[in-house]
Parts: C-alpha cells; sequence; structure tokens
C-alpha cells in the first residue's frame, strides 16, 4: 500500500496519525497547496481512529471545501448532517467505502443503506436527494484538498421525485393555529416575548429565520416601516412592516447591536418547548414563511411580488411556498355553461 493510502487507512496496529488541530475553516483555505493536501490525508486517518474527536476538524474543513457554492445558513447545517451521515457509514464496516478510491457502486450502496436503515420512518425523496448531494460534496471536498482520485462514486446516483407536494408534506401554519399562536403570545415572559417578535418576523415580513436572528436595528429604514435585508446569494431587498411589528421592534432592546442573541439551534429549541406546551404542531419557522407566502398570495394572486416580498430567486421556487386553496378558482368557473365558449 502507498503511503497516501496508509496515511488515509491506518491498519489496526499501525501508529496513531499525526493530529490536525481544530482551526477554523479560513485556516484550511489559507494552507499552501502541499500542506492542504498532507492535512487532509491526516484528518482522514484521524475520522478513522476517533470520527467524534475529529468531527469538528472535519466540519471546520468540509465548511472550507464549500466555499461560496452554499449561502444560507441552514443549508449549510444540512450539508453539514448529510456529510457526516455519509462519512459514519463510508467509515464503519457496512460501510467500508476507501473514500480516496471509492468504487463504482458505492454510490448506489449508500442509496441502498439510506432507504432501508430506518424502517418504519423511511426518508422522504426530497431528502434523500438533500443526502446524496451533501455525500458527492465529501467527494468534491477531498478533490478540492488535492486528493485526484477521491472520484464521484454518484454520478449515476437518482432518487426519483416526491410524488406528494412539498406543500402538503411539510404545510404552512394554519389559521387555526396561527390564532392560538397569537392567543400564546399575551400570555409570554418578557424573553419569550422576544421569542413572539422573531416570529412576526418570519410570519408578517416572510424572513427566514437566519435573517431574523441577524437582525440589527440599523437594518429599520423609512421611520421604522421597512427592513433592509441582504438574503440568499447577496440579494439585497426592501421589506414592509406590518404595524404590529413596527410597534413590537420599537420597544425591543438590541444587546449587543443585536435584537436576538440566540442561536438556530437555541432558538428552535425553545420555540418547540412554546409550541409543545400549548399542545401546538411545531412546523418549523419555515411554515412561518410559508403562511406569509399563502397569505400574500391570497391577496394578490401574483407569484411574482410575493416572490420578491421573500426574495426568492424564481417565481417557481414561490409556488412551492403557497398553499392554493382547492376552490381557488370556484368563483371563476362556477357560472359556466355548455355556451361559455
Amino acid at each position: 500500500m502507498n503511503t497516501l493510502l496508509e496515511a488515509a487507512n491506518p491498519s489496526p496496529g499501525a501508529a496513531r496519525t499525526t493530529l490536525v488541530r481544530s482551526s477554523g475553516p479560513q485556516s484550511w483555505r489559507d494552507k499552501p497547496d502541499d500542506a492542504l493536501r498532507r492535512d487532509a490525508l491526516r484528518l482522514l486517518g484521524q475520522l478513522r481512529e476517533n470520527a467524534a474527536a475529529a468531527r469538528p476538524v472535519w466540519e471546520n474543513f468540509f465548511d472550507a471545501a464549500l466555499g461560496d457554492s452554499v449561502g444560507s445558513p441552514h443549508t449549510r447545517r444540512s450539508y453539514q448532517q448529510g456529510a457526516w451521515t455519509f462519512l459514519q457509514w463510508a467509515l464503519s464496516g457496512e460501510g467500508g467505502v476507501d473514500l480516496l478510491r471509492p468504487a463504482r457502486r458505492d454510490g448506489q450502496r449508500y442509496l441502498g443503506w439510506l432507504r432501508s436503515h430506518r424502517p418504519g420512518q423511511p426518508y422522504r425523496p426530497a431528502t434523500l436527494q438533500v443526502r446524496i448531494v451533501a455525500a458527492r460534496a465529501v467527494m468534491s471536498a477531498l478533490r478540492w484538498a488535492g486528493l485526484g482520485e477521491a472520484r464521484d462514486p454518484f454520478g449515476g446516483v437518482r432518487v426519483r421525485a416526491d410524488a406528494t407536494p412539498s406543500i402538503v408534506s411539510r404545510p404552512p401554519y394554519g389559521d387555526p393555529e396561527l390564532a392560538a399562536l397569537r392567543t400564546l403570545a399575551e400570555s409570554l415572559d418578557p424573553e419569550d416575548r422576544r421569542l413572539w417578535v422573531l416570529t412576526l418576523l418570519c410570519l408578517h415580513a416572510g424572513l427566514r429565520v437566519a435573517e431574523a436572528l441577524a437582525l440589527t436595528p440599523d437594518q429599520i429604514e423609512g421611520g421604522g416601516r421597512f427592513l433592509r435585508l441582504t438574503g440568499k446569494g447577496s440579494k439585497m431587498r426592501q421589506v414592509p412592516l406590518s404595524q404590529q411589528l413596527i410597534t413590537e421592534l420599537s420597544m425591543l432592546s438590541a444587546p449587543d447591536g443585536r435584537y436576538f442573541g440566540w442561536s438556530y439551534n437555541d432558538v428552535t429549541y425553545r420555540m418547540k418547548g412554546v409550541m409543545a406546551n400549548s399542545g401546538l404542531i411545531w412546523r418549523g419557522f419555515h411554515g412561518l414563511r410559508k403562511a406569509c407566502a399563502t397569505r400574500l398570495y391570497e391577496a394578490t394572486g401574483d407569484f411574482t411580488r410575493v416572490g420578491l416580498f421573500l426574495g426568492h430567486a424564481s417565481a417557481d421556487t414561490t409556488r412551492r411556498y403557497v398553499a392554493v386553496r382547492a376552490d381557488d378558482l370556484s368563483r371563476y368557473v362556477d357560472g359556466w355553461t355548455e355556451n361559455t365558449y
């Protein structure tokens, strides 16, 4: 076996791999090519010896390799989770993947494992697609580090499209749920009241939760009537605020220059707890954004205008956010007769 493969696949009796210390993504980007390649090989060895201990180093390496190709924090988290799922399988006895020289059918084997390893709770097709994209990004990251033999075994892997529209499988919050949320907000303590303002930013202003968490007072313009945002792809947009949001934000302090000091995991944990204690179903923060999209579409009938409000690059994306009522066109066709045409 050559020295490269020995570094990435140490034998049980071999000396332990020289540790690659945990450091931020930028330190990986700053490495000269030779050092990047050498440390990436050492990292693979660490992952085989003690994956849990090496995980922080891997996540920084993987984030560096992703670069600007993945913009939103939510998508980056999804890639990180999917990459780690693939690595755990690949490095296990069940997967047995040589990450430097993957076999041609390793991608199909991984897809088969994803489909079968959760009996009773299978992944939806959309989740399978995300997992495969993340696994492919692992191989791309290794090639980025100069490990040119890390070919892509996922080239021929295809996941069938989900027959159930995402707006059905992951619907927005309905009117009864939103009414219950408003009632709940009246009894919240000051800290949870801040959580309610975050909820309104997603529900009334259509913000992504990452945009809401990062909000600062200097983004409020026009006498408090608009928000200035930089969304996915560094696209700028100006969002009008509801009167309720104008009032709530005017009363909200901004310690350290930000309205919210929570991480995504922190605020998700808090929100899930509030919802569970009130007997409400947690549909994620994106369910609030979808509820906003649905209400705006019902008011305007225009996917393009709603998409501009939400910061979508395409109206096709907006269509997946809107729960169009089954009777949406009833008033137009109700009076049709055989003589209409």
